[in-house]
C-alpha cells in the first residue's frame, strides 16, 4: 500500500466469513437400479453381490472463488472439503487408479452427476451434493407381443373365419440402463411389419403394430 509523506490512506476493510462445507458419497452400483445396497440382493455382506463404497478416490472441487483443492474418499466412500462461500463445483476422478480398480471400463453414472458445477453453499452452511453411483453398463429389452383378432371381416361375426384379420401389437421396454438407438423389431411371420424406433430411453416403453390374416 503506497503511503505518501502526510498523506492519509485508506488500506480498506478486511471482512472474514466462516468457511463452508460440501461433502457427498462415491459408491460401486453393481445392479445399476441407481442406489446403493451395501450387502446385496442376498442381505449377507461380504459376498460378491456388495455395493461396495469407493474408497481412496480423488474428488475435486473448485470454489467460489477459483481456488481447488483435491479432497480423498474415506473408507466409506465419503468425502468433505471446507470451502469458500457460493457456488462450487465438484468433479469426482474417473481415472483414478482406486476409482478403475472396482468400476469397469464400460461403466455408466446410475445415481448423481459427474461433474456437478455450481453446487450453492452458503457462508457456515453444511451442504450434500448426493450420491455418485457408477454401474456397469447393461443393454436389456423386454418385447412383448399380443394379437386382437378382428371376427367381424369375414361373415358370419363372432367366430374366426379364414380371410379375419389379426392385429399384433409389439411393446417394447428398456430394461437396461443404456439408452438405445436404432431398435428395429421383426416378425418372419409378418411381412407387413415396420417397427424401427430411433430412440428408446431408459425405462421407456414404446410400441407398434402390424396385421396379418
Amino acid at each position: 500500500v503506497s503511503v505518501g509523506a502526510g498523506a492519509s490512506v485508506d488500506a480498506g476493510n478486511d471482512g472474514y466469513a466462516p468457511q463452508a462445507t460440501i461433502y457427498g458419497h462415491v459408491y460401486y452400483d453393481l445392479n445399476g437400479d441407481g442406489s446403493q445396497d451395501v450387502d446385496g440382493v442376498d442381505n449377507i455382506l461380504g459376498n460378491a453381490d456388495d455395493e461396495v463404497n469407493l474408497a481412496n478416490v480423488d474428488v475435486d472441487i473448485v470454489e467460489s472463488d477459483a481456488g481447488t483443492q483435491t479432497v480423498v474418499t474415506n473408507a466409506s466412500g465419503n468425502w468433505t472439503a471446507n470451502v469458500e462461500p457460493g457456488d462450487t463445483d465438484v468433479t469426482v476422478d474417473e481415472t483414478d487408479a482406486q476409482f478403475t480398480a472396482v468400476v469397469p471400463s464400460n461403466y455408466t453414472q446410475s445415481e448423481g452427476t459427474n461433474p456437478q458445477m455450481n453446487v450453492s453453499v452458503g457462508a457456515g452452511a453444511s451442504v450434500d451434493a448426493g450420491n455418485d453411483g457408477y454401474a456397469p453398463l447393461s443393454t436389456a429389452l423386454v418385447l412383448t407381443k399380443t394379437g386382437t383378432l378382428d371376427d367381424t371381416v369375414v361373415a358370419p361375426s363372432g367366430v374366426p373365419n379364414v380371410g379375419d384379420t389379426i392385429t399384433y401389437a409389439f411393446s417394447v421396454e428398456n430394461t437396461g440402463n443404456v439408452a438405445l438407438t436404432n431398435v428395429v423389431v421383426t416378425d418372419p411371420l409378418l411381412g407387413s411389419l415396420s417397427c424401427t424406433i430411433a430412440n428408446l430411453a431408459i425405462g421407456a416403453t414404446t410400441s407398434c403394430t402390424a396385421t396379418n390374416n
